[in-house]
């Protein structure tokens, strides 16, 4: 088990777990107690340097970062430079990072690419439930033939996209807020 993040937590000194008949033992590494040079010597560990105990953190880390732009092969020296800029977060500011480690190495990352994407994902999502609700808020609004309550407003937001889309079906055979009220309230979690 590593831990990343110095903590005053119990658990990090626990190297066991049992439940239910089942034990297991395990070696347990809080990075911040390694001592920086250990981690130094094995291309593999620099990402974890600016993590672990050094007096100059910001010094040991700018060597990890110059030790990584010596790995020959490019693709690990992307990767490692993406892991260090990533790991790096959780101790550092933005700011100093940034002036350590070019922003642009992220880009070139299959994990940084695959955040990008995810986000994109969501955004379209976020933006067709906001394009799909103010459909359906004017669909209702004219079917019922006035404005909807705060209250029914609100419990709108609330729905998913295919909610959203099944109520853009029924509502045309709403003939009242109470019918649109009592479909609001048979999907209510």
């Amino acid at each position: 088990m590593i831990y990343l993040r110095e903590t005053s937590s119990e658990r990090v000194y626990q190297n066991y777990f049992e439940i239910a008949g089942m034990y297991a033992e395990f070696n347990v590494i809080r990075i911040w107690e390694v001592p920086a040079e250990e981690l130094m010597v094995f291309p593999g560990l620099l990402p974890f340097v600016g993590l672990s105990r050094s007096d100059n953190p910001i010094q040991t880390l700018r060597q990890a970062v110059r030790e990584i732009q010596n790995i020959e092969d490019e693709s690990q020296q992307h990767e490692a430079m993406a892991a260090t800029y990533v790991l790096s977060g959780l101790k550092f500011e933005a700011g100093v990072i940034a002036k350590l480690i070019r922003r642009d190495v992220m880009r070139e990352s299959v994990t940084y690419q695959a955040i990008l994407e995810e986000g994109r994902e969501e955004g379209r999502e976020e933006g067709r439930g906001e394009e799909a609700i103010a459909f359906v808020t004017r669909q209702l609004t004219r079917r019922l033939g006035q404005e909807l309550s705060e209250e029914v407003r609100s419990r709108l937001l609330t729905l998913s996209l295919p909610m959203l889309e099944d109520l853009g079906e029924v509502l045309l055979d709403f003939t009242s807020v109470a019918d649109l009220e009592a479909w609001l309230k048979e999907r209510s979690p």
